[in-house]
């Protein structure tokens, strides 16, 4: 249920993050054709103001796919049927102290 739950939050942050990314982009496409007159100095001053809107934004759709990668990786990993029983238990030990670290650093970064 966590793993569900946390899975959830990371598609809806990640969609959230293309939203925001999707609105910063209309943004600059209108001034760019001209519909909004901004001096370069106010256009240098608004792409600042939103540099950390991107990169979150970046980080979170990052976070995102990478945690979808590591979910494949872990099935296959643990439905290798050429490993013996007590192989697979270790492995999943190991997996799960990845999957706690990985997501304490999600949460800390950027």
């Amino acid at each position: 249920m966590v793993n569900k739950v946390h899975y959830i939050k990371s598609q809806l942050s990640a969609a959230i993050g293309a939203f925001a990314l999707f609105q910063l982009q209309e943004d600059m496409k209108k001034q760019l054709n001209g519909e909004v007159n901004y001096t370069e100095e106010e256009l240098e001053k608004y792409i600042q103001s939103y540099k950390r809107v991107m990169v979150d934004s970046l980080w979170k759709l990052n976070v995102a796919n990478i945690e979808a990668t590591f979910f494949h990786v872990c099935q296959l990993v643990l439905q290798d049927p050429d490993s013996k029983r007590e192989e697979l238990r270790a492995r999943a030990r190991g997996l799960k102290i990845s999957t706690n670290v990985s997501q304490e650093q999600t949460y800390l970064t950027p």
